[in-house]
């Protein structure tokens, strides 16, 4: 059995990448050498994906056409506790395996009885309180993805599929068969609904539905992902406990996990950069936990003198 991690990002022109970048890709590397698998980081990409988080079909089709048996993709955002087992091991049977998203606010299944039921439901605040509230047009756009870019007629048991199998992008498990099955089987491929998506993205429209679909770019790839896994019965039965997915969306990081990741979470204060504010925010979790990403002290204080400014060291240790 060949393994293979992936990471896929592209460099935006005109910012520079957060600093814990070069902390992610060693440890990524050092956890693939430790367990005998490759690492691949691709960064090199010429395609002008928009929005940036389309990146990650770089990976699916790298893997897809390569020797591997199986992979696992990380986000770039997400660094690996030096205490991690070997996942490939942990999921060693699992064709397919990621978070459900589900699982970080109930453990029952949810019932969708009408597309206003699933609006009202992803709009709950109480549901969804463990999540730092409802998820509102993020979740409610889905449905405007199904009918504008897949031309579904929009039913419950679509809904219903998506709502308890919706999964994160951030850590998946892919072996061949199936990773080729996702992007390749039935009536829509990935390609095919990016050039869609892309489209539309481009168009202007007075469509209320068409705007709240816009207005959502950077959750679109998530859309294809869990579309192309419904369409074609990619099933979760082997679902990733929390700590293979540490995410500061729960906001319940804790030095036992394995994976931490370090998403759009971080940044809440709207008058900062985005990647500027994950940076402080990753950073500052990593001077907490030191050992679980560097052997000795001396090793982190070396990593954060050569990789950030002043200005975030001081931020990183205000708190």
């Amino acid at each position: 059995m060949k393994n293979v991690i992936y990471t896929c990002y592209k460099k935006p022109h005109d910012k520079n990448l957060p600093g814990f970048v070069e902390l992610h890709k060693k440890l990524a590397k050092e956890y693939a050498e430790k367990y005998n698998c490759d690492y691949i980081c691709i960064s090199d990409i010429k395609e002008d994906y928009k929005p940036l988080s389309f990146v990650v079909y770089e990976a699916y089709k790298h893997f897809s056409e390569s020797n591997y048996d199986k992979m696992l993709y990380i986000d770039w955002d997400i660094l690996i506790s030096k205490n991690a087992p070997n996942i490939f091991e942990e999921y060693k049977n699992a064709p397919f395996a990621a978070y459900r998203w589900r699982d970080s606010y109930t453990n029952n299944y949810i019932n969708i009885s009408s597309i206003e039921n699933f609006i009202s439901h992803v709009y709950d605040e109480k549901i969804h309180s463990k999540i730092e509230g409802a998820p509102c047009d993020e979740a409610e756009a889905f449905i405007y993805f199904l009918k504008y870019v897949c031309n579904e007629n929009v039913t419950n048991n679509i809904l219903e599929t998506y709502i308890n199998e919706e999964c994160s992008g951030g850590v998946m498990l892919f072996d061949k068969k199936t990773m080729c099955n996702f992007l390749y089987s039935g009536k829509w491929s990935w390609s095919n609904l990016y050039k869609k998506l892309l489209e539309l993205n481009n168009s202007i429209s007075d469509n209320n539905e068409i705007k709240m679909l816009q207005s959502v770019e950077i959750t679109q790839s998530k859309y294809i992902i869990d579309y192309l896994r419904i369409i074609n019965n990619i099933n979760f039965d082997y679902n990733l406990n929390k700590k293979w997915n540490s995410s500061s969306v729960l906001g319940d990081m804790s030095a036992s996990d394995y994976f931490f990741n370090f998403n759009g979470a971080c940044a809440d204060d709207s008058k900062k950069n985005i990647l500027y504010q994950k940076d402080v925010a990753c950073m500052r979790f990593v001077k907490n936990n030191k050992l679980l990403f560097f052997d000795e002290e001396k090793d982190f204080l070396k990593y954060i003198k050569n990789n950030f400014d002043n200005k975030r060291l001081i931020e990183i240790y205000a708190k």
